[in-house]
């Protein structure tokens, strides 16, 4: 789904208002006056300094504005959550909304003049299930120099830096198999399930669990490195499969991630999945190191000395499953699949 000129330029505003906090070190009358000599007393930005500089240093949810809310809709549509989106939608709710199972495994009956409509089936049906806050805390790094010189054209490439660091965690915390816990939802996939080399028979076992009125509206998720395997081994062909979009995938709709690793097919059924996300805050980290874990070791970097500014994006996003096998995995199911290499150490900055 292409992004709307105003849903794109509604999220640089957000980064824009983020940016002037950075320069002027969190201060929002230094931001205020840095955004009205760049761009005149008019800048929408300026309405979000006080916003932003208020959630991003106290960690307070309030309803989002429209930037907030197009900055995060940006967010999603670059992630495979957007991907999946296009083809098939998710349940979307509200965070700590009290929704019981009934509501999703609710069925019509047909009924007589006068009769009762016959009880709700299925197990524990008023058992209540939520979505609780989460979120995705994203720290960008530059020179000072850079955010206070660079011209307005920078603000899209801010923006761009904070939303890949968000949909790279994002991503990959669906397909990890970590446990939930008070800072984070869990993986979608519980436990990969090992295939055996034939991908055909080991998604026909692995789909085997889900409700019959749930086959159509599964999407399935390869990597883009596993699509040329595919399509040599006649799940698939070059017609309607690609790397860059996906396609179709032994008849049902596929989209591809990096995320999940390369010989693996994962899957989704978005109707059994409760989405809930709250908007992206942008504004600046006040600590004076950064801390950057080199795979190595732990590295100090002071910014005063080193004239560094941090921009941090802060993303509510959470989800719950609804059934086991509303999402899960299997390893190692196409055989002769192409592997990128290996990836350097990966280098995780904190504030």
């Amino acid at each position: 789904m292409p992004v709307s000129l105003e849903s794109a330029h509604a999220a640089t505003v957000a980064v824009r208002a983020g940016r002037a906090l950075a320069v002027a070190q969190s201060s929002p009358e230094g931001a205020r006056a840095w955004l009205t000599a760049q761009s005149g007393a008019n800048d929408p930005a300026i309405a979000l300094v006080d916003r932003a500089a208020t959630v991003i240093t106290t960690g307070t949810i309030v309803p989002p504005d429209s930037h907030a809310r197009a900055l995060a809709e940006s967010t999603l549509r670059r992630s495979v959550l957007g991907r999946i989106e296009t083809v098939q939608a998710f349940t979307r709710v509200e965070f700590h909304d009290p929704l019981m199972r009934a509501s999703d495994d609710a069925s019509g009956f047909w009924i007589a003049e006068g009769m009762e409509i016959p009880a709700l089936e299925g197990i524990d049906p008023f058992v209540i299930t939520r979505v609780p806050v989460t979120k995705i805390g994203g720290l960008v790094v530059f020179s000072a120099e850079f955010l206070k010189r660079a011209g307005p054209r920078t603000d899209a490439v801010i923006r761009r830096c904070v939303e890949n660091a968000l949909v790279r965690r994002l991503d990959a915390s669906l397909f990890d198999g970590q446990a939930g816990d008070t800072s984070r939802p869990p993986s979608l996939v519980d436990s990969p399930t090992p295939g055996t080399g034939e991908p055909a028979q080991d998604l026909g076992t692995a789909l085997s669990a889900l409700p019959d009125t749930y086959g159509d509206q599964l999407v399935l998720v390869v990597s883009p490195w596993s699509v040329a395997a595919l399509i040599a081994s006649g799940m698939a062909d070059s017609a309607s499969l690609n790397a860059r979009t996906g396609g179709l995938l032994a008849g049902f709709a596929c989209v591809t991630s990096v995320a999940v690793p390369p010989g693996a097919i994962a899957w989704i059924v978005p109707p059994l999945i409760h989405l809930a996300d709250y908007g992206v805050t942008v504004g600046t980290s006040t600590a004076p190191v950064v801390r950057v874990d080199t795979g190595d070791g732990v590295e100090l970097h002071s910014c005063w000395q080193e004239d560094l500014s941090c921009v941090r994006g802060v993303f509510y996003v959470g989800w719950r499953k609804l059934e086991p096998a509303a999402a899960g995995m299997i390893t190692d199911a196409v055989p002769a699949t192409i592997r990128p290499l290996a990836p350097k150490a990966k280098r995780t900055t904190t504030a």
